[in-house]
This record gives structure tokens, sequence and C-alpha cells, in this order.
């Protein structure tokens, strides 16, 4: 079969469309639906309705430095440039009252190839709704205010 540059383009929408996944037996609860749906919105480049799931406040202390949702939103773009999620599966959920924690396995596609991690996600119930703790994304570097050079 011959490879054209149109199916390279395709590649990353087959993988998210197969991308939702959850462990049989280990049902979804309302925190594992908001980490799903966080994931999801990534996944589809939906950065705005993504970074709508983390909590600024609790996701600046986990990055050590001050955020804000445009901060987050700005991050989701920077991580699409640079190795996109292109799938997410929950592999264990651990839910509280108030906190839960998921742990995720995330595809991402960079130099043409997959690239399969793990990680856990905490959450916590913020005024109701379900939160993200963490600030998630590939964080862009600082800008220190001093003038970029032209070449």
């Amino acid at each position: 079969m011959k490879h054209t540059p149109q199916g390279k383009k395709l590649l990353p929408l087959l993988l998210a469309s197969a991308a939702l996944t959850v462990v049989p037996g280990c049902g979804i609860s309302p925190a594992g639906n908001a980490a799903d749906a966080m994931l999801q919105a990534s996944v589809e480049g939906d950065c705005e309705r993504s970074a709508g799931y983390i909590d600024p406040p609790s996701a600046s202390e986990a990055a050590g430095r001050d955020l804000t949702h445009e901060d987050l939103v700005e991050a989701c773009l920077y991580e699409r440039n640079t190795g996109p999620l292109v799938g997410q599966e929950i592999t264990d959920l651990d839910d509280e009252k108030d906190t839960s924690s998921v742990e995720v396995r995330l595809t991402h596609f960079q130099n043409h190839q997959e690239i399969f991690s793990t990680r856990r996600i905490a959450l916590a119930r913020i005024d109701g709704e379900w939160k993200v703790l963490d600030y998630f994304y590939r964080l862009p570097p600082e800008d220190d205010g001093e003038p970029t050079p032209s070449g």
C-alpha cells in the first residue's frame, strides 16, 4: 500500500477516535469523567475546554509558578505543537468523597511515532465540580521580558 501525506494527517485522528477505553469493571465516576473529558478535549485540540477542567490555583502550586486559565490554554496549545496527545485510557481509579486519583495511559505523537506514558492525575471536588489539581501540560518556557533576538 502506498503511503501519502494525507495518510499521515489521518493517523492522529484515527488514534483519537479509538482512544476512549475504560478498564472493564473499573467503572467511571464523576471524577473519572472529569479527567476523561479534560484529556479528550486535549486530544480534540479544544484547549479552552481542556483547561477548564483544571483548577488554576492548584495547578500553580504544583507547577511552582502562577498560572491563570489563559496560561493553561497556552500550555495546552504549546503541547499540541510539540507532541500532541492523541489518546488516553483510564487504567485505575481511586475515588473518595471529595478527592480522587485517576491513572491514565497517555499516547503522544512525536517525531512520527507514538510515545506512551502513564500518569496519575489528582482531582478534588471544588465548589461542587471535579477539577484537576495538576498543571498537566508541558509548560512553555517562562517569558523573561527580554526581547527575542532576530536573525
